[in-house]
């Protein structure tokens, strides 16, 4: 059979029209008003055309549909636009050099969103106070305290309102359609992020010390996603405004010029942020939104009273919340397994501890390097990879010899088998293996002796046997984020040239893992970024870049 093909021809474009009128009055000697209002209207959309052969090609090399060996099927369309007016204003009142008062506001009106809602108003207010200008404090060249508070308005997805058919293929002369599996809502309403910050910024030793502190909180309502309905609803999901949730956390920023002799200097600057969510509201009676669900029977939830991001699957059954309960899973291997709930429960979360970054930036004379090493602490993700590759022995940890000189392949009768340590399900007079309410093994805290089976498919570890939780890995990293370098070359080669200078650079990216928690993987490594995060399934080795930048300077 001829190879087949598959077209996806996709367009898409987004123009914007501004239209700003700027004022700036002193309205005395110590007073100035400095504003702007105008407007900004937003054209965008999308085309998408997909489509393939049916039976391969009937002439190699012609890509063409109607070189088809079968009809092909109906290629599947889109087109979606978005329209947005807004209307703006700024203004900004400064007092005597130390004290300003910003205000800002904005009116959107959306095409995404239903008529009689598609309209949000979103102000912004921040006042900033110079108290270095107030008081003169020995090494302090800078030193601002900020206050903000704004609200952000945002519409819905491209065509979310109106549920509308699929057509198909036909069916001889009929023509066939299709209820879409996720139903829209012409009732949403736009979502609205409301925040307060409070920060400080200052500047030491004749700029050579910088500190920057940022504490803040967000309340995100009326989020619009795409949640689980009830089954006789005939859909798999209903867009609706579904939740409510809080971020409150803190940045930190620290820079210095750590050495400046000559033509040399040293600076360098450290990020670090943490912060804290929680899901506040559900729409309806929902406890929990399932965000993505996953192979080996994990999901990605958004849970009232937890981070959002959870993760969920079986875990381990603990003895007294301390030691980890086993059993045999079955007499003709005799080895040992873990215990797991019946039910899925909490085993992990995407989002981090905190984050941070260090950056050093080396320079002579028209030399400049750098580097910047990035830091993730916590968070976790669960791995697909070895759920599978622990079940097919794939690893590493999973032959050689146990502590007994044995290999490790060997049967359990032969001495085989890993130690997996725990305490043993109880029993009772037949052998049935107790159960506590919750359909989760009972304990009496006897030690383990048994090794973990090793040797197929049915051992300890992997998709037959093992809960969920013990293939969730921490994400903690620590990775040589880039290392650059470059050479500016002399001014004086362009006197009367047109232009300044030329900037010769290479740079190079992920350089190198420094630190992980997580075995076999780079805890980067996911299947998906933004909401759906928290899982791996075929990762490859992180990907090295290098590159070449030219800069000129007019």
């Amino acid at each position: 059979m001829w190879q087949s093909i598959v077209s996806i021809v996709k367009h898409f474009f987004e123009r914007n029209y501004d239209l700003f009128l700027n004022f700036d009055k002193d309205l005395n000697d110590k007073l100035n008003l400095f504003g702007m209002v105008g407007t900004n209207l937003r054209r965008s959309a999308v085309n998408i055309t997909d489509g393939q052969t049916n039976g391969g090609l009937v002439v190699p090399g012609v890509y063409s549909f109607s070189n088809s060996v079968n009809t092909p099927e109906a290629a599947s369309e889109t087109d979606a636009a978005r329209a947005v007016d807004g209307y703006l204003g700024r203004a900004t009142l400064a007092y005597d050099r130390f004290l300003y008062l910003d205000l800002s506001a904005r009116y959107d009106v959306s095409s995404t969103l239903p008529v009689d809602n598609n309209s949000f108003f979103y102000p912004a207010a921040t006042a900033s106070l110079i108290y270095s200008e107030l008081f003169d404090i020995s090494g302090m060249d800078f030193g601002k305290l900020r206050l903000n508070y704004a609200q952000v308005g945002n519409d819905a997805p491209m065509q979310r309102l109106q549920n509308i058919y699929s057509m198909g293929t036909a069916f001889g002369s009929s023509t066939l359609a299709s209820a879409p599996n996720t139903g829209y809502n012409s009732n949403l309403l736009p979502e609205n992020t409301t925040s307060l910050e409070i920060g400080f910024e200052n500047k030491f030793f004749n700029n050579k010390l910088g500190l920057d502190i940022t504490l803040y909180q967000a309340t995100t309502d009326n989020q619009i996603l795409a949640v689980r309905p009830s089954s006789s609803s005939g859909t798999y999901y209903q867009y609706v405004n579904a939740g409510k949730v809080k971020n409150q956390g803190i940045e930190l920023q620290l820079y210095a010029n750590v050495l400046q002799s000559g033509d040399f200097s040293w600076d360098t600057r450290i990020n670090w942020a943490r912060n804290r969510n929680e899901v506040l509201e559900l729409t309806g009676n929902l406890e929990t939104y399932q965000l993505g669900s996953f192979q080996g029977g994990v999901t990605v939830e958004a849970t009232i009273g937890e981070s959002y991001g959870s993760i969920k699957g079986t875990d381990f059954v603990y003895h007294d919340g301390e030691k980890i309960v086993v059993n045999h899973p079955s007499a003709s291997r005799g080895g040992m397994v873990y215990g797991k709930t019946a039910s899925t429960q909490t085993i992990g979360n995407i989002m981090p501890d905190w984050t941070g970054g260090w950056t050093n930036t080396f320079s002579y004379k028209n030399i400049t390097a750098s580097a910047l090493i990035d830091v993730q602490w916590g968070g976790d993700f669960f791995s697909l990879d070895t759920w599978y590759g622990y079940g097919t022995g794939v690893y590493a940890d999973q032959a050689g010899t146990n502590a007994d000189g044995v290999e490790v392949r060997e049967s359990i009768a032969n001495g085989g088998g890993l130690s997996i340590g725990g305490v043993m399900a109880s029993t009772d007079a037949d052998g049935s293996y107790l159960l506590d309410a919750d359909g989760n093994y009972t304990s009496n805290g006897t030690e383990n002796t048994v090794n973990g089976f090793v040797g197929d498919y049915n051992n300890y570890a992997g998709w037959k046997n093992a809960p969920n939780a013990m293939h969730v890995y921490d994400a903690t990293y620590i990775k040589l984020r880039q290392l650059s370098i470059s050479y500016s070359l002399p001014s004086s080669m362009f006197t009367g040239k047109g232009f300044q200078g030329i900037d010769i650079g290479i740079m190079a990216r992920n350089l190198a893992i420094l630190y992980k928690k997580s075995p076999h993987t780079d805890p980067e490594a996911g299947l998906s970024a933004g909401n759906i995060q928290g899982y791996q399934s075929g990762a490859y080795p992180a990907v090295r870049e290098l590159g070449l930048n030219v800069t000129f300077k007019f």
